[in-house]
């Protein structure tokens, strides 16, 4: 059965250790354990095993004459793909050009074909004329770390579906 709550993983956790309630370890301990857990071998196994792991996409609608738009902090370092989707629903892969483009991104007209990483934004080029397209950045997002008892997990493992890693 998944677990849903910090609350049923710990007593999980203190009835499969046999540990009595708040010793040795308190509940922030065991979580922090559980957080080490997450962020180094599981999470490495997870994507191993499956690498649609952690994927997340976030998408954002191109804006005529906008060059610059933000991507999720939690991207950071995990980007797996930049796409451009048409009207129509087609995704279309952008290419990351030479950073020389900055000078030319604002004066650059038609559908983007590339992007320029600039910071925590992704800028296009060149800059979009249209209306209906969006902008799709697929990601691999990193676990969020477990809190205080009774926070319900919800996207670590499997974005939006929930804690779901069996550990019965």
């Amino acid at each position: 059965m998944p677990l849903r709550t910090t609350t049923e993983l710990l007593e999980t956790a203190r009835r499969r250790c046999m540990l009595p309630d708040g010793e040795p370890f308190s509940d922030a301990e065991i979580l922090a354990f559980a957080d080490d857990e997450i962020a180094g071998p599981l999470s490495t196994l997870m994507i191993e095993l499956c690498e649609e792991t952690f994927a997340a996409v976030h998408d954002q609608t191109l804006v005529p004459d906008a060059v610059a738009y933000r991507f999720p902090a939690d991207a950071a370092t995990t980007l797996r793909d930049i796409l451009r989707v048409d009207a129509s629903g087609h995704e279309h892969d952008l290419v990351q050009v030479d950073k020389s483009r900055l000078r030319t991104a604002n004066t650059d007209t038609g559908p983007p074909v590339g992007f320029i990483l600039d910071g925590h934004r992704v800028r296009m080029w060149p800059t979009p004329k249209t209306t209906g397209e969006t902008l799709r950045i697929k990601y691999r997002h990193l676990p969020r770390l477990l809190s205080a008892s009774g926070t319900t997990l919800d996207g670590s493992f499997n974005a939006g579906e929930g804690f779901d890693v069996g550990l019965s």
